[in-house]
């Protein structure tokens, strides 16, 4: 679309952050782009717009979700071939696979029967949560990034690999998966709370939790977002077996069957 037109990114950008009263260098230092980004987008120069510049760019303007959907649209002009009665959705365009799956480090060799059996099960979405258990070295992340790569295509609300490796303290388990989903934390809601609202909201989706034994503490918080969120995936790995709380709710009991797949070689 050619700059010069209304709706175009660049003039939508160059719009809200002039009403927010921001000069491109202040727009860059709320949204944690560089100011030589913001002024490409706004000059039309900047052709390709992944969903989480676009997600900075509406954060750091301060967009409200009428504003942010338009700054989608404007991003993406295909989609205004949707029908009206049904806007996009943020949670079905930030966090595609492409742009939240790290690349693989290596090619892995000599575990395909896994990879199938463990991609079979993340399919079947009767089964929301599988856990990979084995010593560290064994090989736990890179095969379940194989297994969500391989996957991916089979959520359309994408799959999101979380890292919890730099994370100690359990309580912030929730903030660490809503920074990597882009979910923010508003005022008068939990964390928990908010992020379960955001995947509740979400189409089917997988996410990846890496490392959890830094954070074994924590497992409660996965039985909870996989009660909020019916549509949720979760494939988690960690050094020893998830604990949860005894509950007898007959919406906690829906959860089951889990897997739990213990690796003893690499």
């Amino acid at each position: 679309m050619p700059q010069g037109e209304p709706n175009s990114l660049a003039s939508l950008v160059r719009r809200y952050r002039l009403v927010a009263g921001l000069s491109q260098e202040e727009l860059a230092e709320r949204s944690g782009l560089s100011a030589r980004a913001i002024s490409d987008i706004e000059r039309g120069l900047s052709l390709a717009h992944r969903p989480e510049t676009i997600r900075m760019l509406a954060e750091g303007l301060g967009l409200s979700a009428g504003e942010r959907t338009s700054l989608i649209v404007a991003a993406h002009p295909e989609l205004r071939a949707m029908p009206v009665e049904s806007p996009p959705e943020e949670a079905s365009l930030f966090g595609r696979p492409a742009d939240q799956l790290p690349d693989a480090p290596a090619e892995l060799i000599g575990r395909e029967a896994e990879v199938a059996e463990l991609a079979a099960r993340v399919t079947q979405h009767a089964t929301r949560l599988i856990i990979l258990t084995g010593p560290g070295g064994v090989g736990k992340t890179r095969l379940a990034l194989e297994v969500a790569n391989r996957v991916s295509a089979a959520f359309p609300g994408g799959a999101v690999f979380v890292d919890l490796a730099p994370v100690s303290n359990p309580g912030l388990v929730a903030s660490a998966i809503a920074q990597t989903l882009g979910v923010p934390e508003t005022g008068g809601r939990s964390p928990e709370r908010a992020l379960g609202n955001a995947l509740a909201a979400r189409p089917p989706m997988l996410v990846v939790l890496d490392n959890f034994e830094q954070v074994i503490e924590a497992a409660q918080l996965v039985r909870v977002l996989l009660d909020a969120a019916p549509r949720l995936t979760m494939l988690v790995t960690s050094r020893e077996a998830l604990a949860f709380m005894e509950r007898t709710s007959s919406k906690s009991s829906r959860l089951l069957p889990s897997v739990e797949s213990p690796l003893t070689s690499g």
